[in-house]
């Protein structure tokens, strides 16, 4: 009985202070409040529009090196190289399309990414495998039908390395004030992802297998769970420095497909052909960092901004080529400049 009217004395002065225990849950919205554009019901929809000029590239593309000595002269070794596809800048795109909505200011956005990188070869000479500065395989696999022992004559090799990529992200996030000059967006949501790489090797020879070729196929498709951070710090009342950052653990089905063929007295045989699947979950990690020009107009009912910077992104052991001399696949990443408008409605 002492307790029941103990709790009908906190609930009366609760009602005569002027709130009730529901209505104290909400004073948080106070606290941080929603970014323009305003919203005072329904939904107000915008649009995105990212320019990208990004490199993308894998870790585990060495197809040949040089810089070798020769131990029967007792010649010392001269400087070489690995040898690599030539990765470079390419353009590509984002576009996206979200709504922000009345309850809370909270936003639905969905965002499709594109980049494609074209097979930019690589070409690389010199003397003869067991000479002074020899060109040497590095795609451990040699015919053993037509030299069992090893080929020990290759002239030149090259490598070419090819990208598709396709990226969807759906997310639901909050942009809010930490304080007049610090904002906020926590966001959360899924990330789907269809990607193909392709690696050619070509390897010239003296003697013995006129050329062997290594074809290497990779297609991807994945989902995942993504977190993201995005904040911008206020220079002045319409200039920013934005940091983004986001984490991703991506679901991947990987089809990895080797062909090798060798020519010989100028026949071509398909002497390898292997197909490989694999199932699992590697992390994604984006981050971005720039400065942005935003403003509101029409007593803040619509937005627009324009911003630049640079992103960079790793993607975990998706390079999973059939090296046949390494059995850990390589990472692929991209970086490189973003520029970026978007307005709200």
């Amino acid at each position: 009985m002492r307790h029941q009217i103990l709790a009908l004395i906190f609930g009366f002065g609760l009602v005569v202070q002027g709130y009730t225990a529901q209505e104290k849950l909400v004073e948080p919205r106070e606290i941080t409040p929603s970014t323009c554009p305003c919203v005072c019901s329904g939904a107000k929809p915008y649009a995105t529009a990212d320019f990208l000029w990004w490199k993308a590239q894998v870790n585990n593309a060495t197809f040949a090196f040089n810089g070798n000595g020769s131990t029967a002269s007792n010649t010392n070794a001269p400087r070489g190289s690995f040898d690599r596809p030539d990765f470079t800048y390419r353009p590509g795109f984002k576009v996206g399309l979200g709504t922000k909505l009345s309850h809370d200011g909270w936003d639905l956005f969905s965002q499709y990414t594109w980049l494609f990188v074209s097979r930019n070869h690589t070409l690389s000479s010199a003397t003869p495998l067991g000479g002074v500065d020899a060109l040497v395989p590095m795609i451990a696999y040699i015919p053993f039908q037509q030299n069992p022992a090893g080929v020990t004559s290759l002239s030149s090799a090259s490598g070419a390395w090819g990208l598709r990529f396709n990226v969807l992200d759906l997310l639901l996030g909050r942009e809010f004030w930490l304080s007049p000059r610090l904002s906020m967006k926590p966001c959360a949501g899924l990330k789907f992802s269809w990607n193909a790489q392709d690696f050619n090797v070509a390897m010239q020879y003296a003697t013995g297998v006129t050329s062997v070729k290594y074809d290497m196929d990779l297609s991807q498709f994945g989902v995942a769970m993504t977190g993201a951070i995005n904040t911008s710090y206020y220079l002045w009342k319409h200039w920013s420095i934005y940091g983004n950052f986001a984490l991703s653990g991506m679901w991947n089905r990987i089809h990895s497909l080797r062909q090798n063929y060798y020519t010989s007295g100028g026949i071509t045989t398909l002497d390898v052909n292997t197909k490989s699947s694999t199932h699992d979950v590697t992390p994604i990690l984006e981050m971005g960092l720039g400065m942005r020009f935003d403003t509101c107009f029409s007593q803040d009912r619509y937005k627009w901004l324009l911003e630049a910077g640079w992103e960079s992104q790793i993607w975990s052991n998706q390079a999973a080529f059939e090296l046949m001399n390494d059995t850990s696949p390589g990472n692929l990443s991209m970086q490189g400049l973003t520029l970026k408008t978007g307005f709200w409605f």
